[in-house]
């Protein structure tokens, strides 16, 4: 299951960074510093991609001149004032879905939020991270590498399970509280996967008797 963390220190300045965009292609402080950093490349890459920050969409800037991060990833959040606690996790989904399809292992994404949203940052914090576990789910206890296959197909099955993303580290303030939400919402993903795991089983593998032996487990 997708590793989240929190911490409060500096952004680091290398690696694959996430970064929040909202309405209008708005970037918050750090997005504003990355942007003079790199001559004005996000805010152009954004005018030429038409990236407006629509919620949900998404772009990403690999390699960009003037910083040393092998990824920037791009992500809309909409009009600030319309942010839900769904639409948050649903992000979180995204981001994780999105770093996997690259084979980005490890990622840190920075709460560079505008001023007067209706959650805390700690919340949207935690939110991103419970979206990013829920979506961090495969059940693949049957599968084999037996059967016909190629070995071209062989390897690019073992390619595809491979590339998942493992750790996410959010940079945020109220780092405490937004450890302390995440525990709650880890919790629940965690009973999330086992019930996933439990209505993907067929049924000669689980009846009443296993059943019954699962949930006393």
């Amino acid at each position: 299951m997708l590793k989240v963390s929190f911490s409060d220190r500096a952004v680091p300045t290398k690696g694959t960074l996430v970064l929040p965009v909202f309405d209008e292609a708005s970037l918050g402080d750090k997005g504003a510093e990355l942007n003079s950093n790199t001559n004005g490349l996000l805010v152009d890459f954004m005018d030429r991609r038409d990236f407006a920050g629509a919620v949900g969409s998404m772009q990403t800037i690999t390699k960009p001149a003037g910083v040393a991060y092998d990824e920037i990833l791009l992500v809309g959040f909409g009009d600030k004032d319309k942010l839900t606690p769904l639409a948050l996790e649903e992000n979180g989904g995204r981001i994780m879905a999105r770093l996997s399809d690259l084979g980005i292992k490890e990622a840190v994404m920075v709460m560079d939020l505008p001023d007067h949203t209706p959650f805390e940052a700690p919340e949207i914090a935690a939110r991103i991270g419970f979206g990013g576990v829920l979506r961090d789910y495969r059940f693949d206890k049957y599968k084999t590498d037996h059967g016909k296959k190629s070995d071209d197909d062989k390897k690019a099955q073992k390619d595809k399970t491979e590339k998942r993303l493992e750790k996410l580290k959010i940079i945020t303030t109220g780092m405490a509280s937004a450890k302390k939400l995440f525990a709650e919402y880890e919790g629940v993903a965690k009973g999330v996967h086992i019930a996933r795991d439990l209505v993907s089983e067929p049924a000669n593998e689980l009846y009443p008797a296993t059943y019954a032996k699962r949930c006393k487990e």
